[in-house]
């Protein structure tokens, strides 16, 4: 359970909390919110980290939050890809399908589920990506808890592309490919601090092992869309 005032973790039997000396609350609707509290002052943590020093940061930021609280940080992050990714085609179809629009507010369950795990595949292919190449290229680290937080970071730059560019608009294109290329370079970037820092691969054989990552997850998610359209 977690402390419902500092969000610091703590179990069941412990009267006051640790960091911020307030008493446990019971409950689940409390715990949750804890929980969320959290998970978000984690993944803020780390997103300053990262801000910081994109090489370094990763590292820094792993450490910090240990391998459990990284775990779900980079699911956090897979998360936060997966609402902007979805919000920002969301915004692009319905301003460029003009009447037609309106159809995207009456879409299924299904449909929303099956857009929902789509922009969750970018995410899992990463992280499955980061567990093979350290495997083949010999990383002395990692574990599967580094892996999804590399895949995790990795996908925040392109959150914020997908969001921003579901804002200005395909009408504003020269905008969307400037971001688009910041958001490529330090998604490398994280892929490279990523695969040395944590997983500890030379830096001379890293260089081919990100660009096996990033051609495999773009391959991975053309198969899931293609038999998610089909």
């Amino acid at each position: 359970m977690f402390c419902q005032h500092c969000g610091t973790a703590m179990t069941a039997e412990t009267p006051v909390c640790g960091g911020c000396g307030q008493a446990a609350a019971t409950g689940t609707r409390v715990d949750v919110g804890a929980r969320f509290k959290a998970v978000s002052t984690d993944a803020l943590g780390a997103l300053k980290t990262l801000a910081r020093n994109p090489v370094s940061g990763i590292l820094d930021a792993f450490h910090a939050l240990g391998p459990r609280r990284a775990l779900i940080t980079g699911i956090a992050f897979g998360v936060v890809y997966d609402i902007c990714a979805l919000f920002g085609t969301y915004l692009i179809l319905r301003r460029n399908l003009g009447a037609l629009g309106g159809s995207l507010d009456e879409l299924s369950f299904k449909t929303l589920l099956k857009l929902v795990f789509l922009g969750l595949v970018p995410l899992l292919a990463f992280a499955l990506t980061s567990l093979v190449t350290r495997r083949v290229f010999q990383g002395r680290g990692g574990s599967m808890e580094a892996d999804v937080f590399i895949a995790g970071t990795a996908l925040l730059p392109m959150a914020v592309v997908a969001l921003l560019g579901g804002i200005v608009g395909v009408a504003n294109g020269e905008i969307i490919a400037v971001l688009f290329v910041f958001a490529l370079c330090y998604t490398i970037l994280f892929l490279f601090a990523g695969a040395t820092r944590l997983s500890e691969i030379s830096e001379p054989v890293a260089i081919p092992a990100v660009a096996l990552m990033l051609l495999v997850t773009i391959w991975i998610a053309k198969v899931a869309i293609v038999a998610a359209v089909s």
